[in-house]
């Protein structure tokens, strides 16, 4: 890490927010892609008693680094009569953890389904939308627990989150 930097950083942070009034803001310049500080506060109040905490931060070099989940429960009971939609929720977060608007990015979505470890090609989703993961009714067996994967890329850069899908079996039911 570059100590003029350092320095200026504590310069800029003791002398330009004396106060809480406002929020503390580090140039991008002075700051080192995988460098790691540790920025400390301390607040006096007019009894001249205080209180300080600390956090750690990483600065990773991956500016477009993807997130994602899917939206529900990790773990999913169906039958094979029941349609599957599962939704993946895609972002790129930004500084202050803060997601980047809505359209800014383009996320590509590629979903996988597994049985145990075993990759099932002939799985595909019906959606259009690759946000979802889309299965017709009796298109999965019973009595099978499914791993269904996303992976979320942007600009060579990839994320993945899963979902446990359990099929059980219905027994016979009779109408007239």
């Amino acid at each position: 890490q570059n100590a003029t930097a350092i320095s200026l950083i504590n310069s800029m942070l003791n002398s330009d927010y004396a106060n809480t009034k406002k929020r503390a803001t580090v140039p991008k310049k002075w700051i080192d892609s995988g460098g790691s500080y540790t920025i400390k506060l301390q607040l006096t109040n007019f009894l001249n008693q205080y209180s300080q905490s600390s956090t750690s931060v990483t600065v990773t070099s991956v500016a477009k680094q993807p997130v994602v989940s899917i939206a529900g429960p990790k773990q999913v009971s169906k039958y094979r009569a029941n349609a599957i939609t599962l939704k993946a929720i895609g972002s790129v977060p930004l500084c202050g953890g803060v997601a980047a608007a809505a359209g800014a990015y383009t996320i590509e979505y590629t979903w996988k389904v597994y049985v145990g470890s075993i990759f099932q090609s002939t799985i595909k989703s019906v959606s259009k939308d690759p946000r979802y993961f889309k299965l017709r009714a009796y298109t999965l067996d019973a009595n099978t627990v499914y791993t269904v994967y996303v992976t979320a890329s942007l600009e060579g850069n990839t994320a993945t989150s899963s979902v446990t899908l359990s099929l059980g079996s219905a027994g016979v039911v009779a109408s007239i």
